[in-house]
Formats: structure tokens, sequence, C-alpha cells
């Protein structure tokens, strides 16, 4: 089914695309959450003629998360949760804590739009991405500390000896053998 996108969506197109989706996808998802409309000759030339509405709302949209990139860009956020001996968080720190952090403070973000690949699971200070648009996606810092203020030792050495560990297993995945030679 031919279908004209209302809205961005990802890994179909851009607001204002016209393009094929099966059937089912149009019907049962995209037309009733009004993300898109059928692609009729009536509906084309619509769009055509409401180009310039669709250009300005693209605009608006861009505008709005540029401006909240700017003020998002400089927000910190600190959590404290029970640490191990090891320094190994008991539990972690996930999107939807960060999400909910950031509406207290003001800021409207869906926990889904939060780029964080796997939760943190360790004391330290982490970037985090977040998708507001396409080429929008300001860091936040997000910092992780014990709940007891300090740190253990063993966290520190645990640390730094994984940290030393994996570039030592970086640096040997970097050589490459030839089979006959010898170093």
């Amino acid at each position: 089914m031919k279908i004209i996108l209302l809205e961005d969506v990802d890994a179909l197109g851009k607001m204002g695309d016209t393009i094929s989706v099966k059937d089912g996808y149009a019907r049962n998802y995209l037309i009733p959450r009004k993300l898109a409309m059928p692609a009729t000759s009536r509906n084309i030339k619509a769009r055509d003629h409401n180009l310039r509405d669709i250009e300005r709302r693209k605009d608006k949209i861009v505008d709005e998360a540029r401006s909240l990139a700017d003020r998002i860009g400089s927000v910190s956020l600190g959590f404290t949760r029970k640490v191990g001996e090891k320094g190994r968080l008991f539990g972690s720190v996930t999107n939807m804590d960060i999400a909910q952090v950031l509406e207290e403070k003001g800021f409207a973000v869906d926990r889904k739009d939060i780029l964080l690949p796997e939760p943190i699971k360790s004391l330290g200070e982490f970037d985090v991405q977040i998708k507001l648009h396409h080429d929008i996606a300001p860091s936040i810092k997000v910092t992780v500390l014990p709940e007891e203020g300090e740190i253990p030792e063993e966290a520190f050495q645990e640390t730094a000896a994984e940290e030393a560990s994996d570039e030592t297993a970086a640096e040997e995945a970097g050589k490459e053998e030839v089979p006959g030679e010898e170093e």
C-alpha cells in the first residue's frame, strides 16, 4: 500500500515522503496513529498543495529540538546507589531512571530517546546521548555515586585492572599474524 507520512517515522522516512509498506502495517499501525495517510490521487494533490505547511512544521520541530538540545546539554544528573565490595552497583541506572529525573527537572524526554546501550552498573561519570531529532543528539553527564558517600578502594583497583586488560586485549587484536613469520 502506498502511503504519505504525516510524521517522521524511524526506518521508514520523513514527514511528507510517499512510500510503500505492507497493507496491514499501514491499516493497523500507521494510519490509526495518524502517522500516515493513504496515497490516493486526492491526498497526493493535497500534500503537494500543503507542502509549505509541512516544511514549516518540519522547521518548527527542528528549531524546538535545537532549543531543547541547548538547554539539556548543560544538564548533569547524579544518582546514588548501593555498592558492593568491588564497586559494582546493586541494581543499575537505566534510561527510565534518567528520563524520570529529566522530567523532574522540566525536560520532557521519552525514555526511548535516551541512547543507553546497556544499563549503567558501575560507579563513575558517563556521557549519555539523547536523540531529540534525526541529527540532534546532545550529551548529558550522568554521575553514579555510592550511597555511603565514599568509593571502596577495591573499586579503583578493579577498574584500573579491567582497563589495563582491555587495552592489552585491544593491542593483541590489532596485531596481525602472518603464517610462517616469527617475531
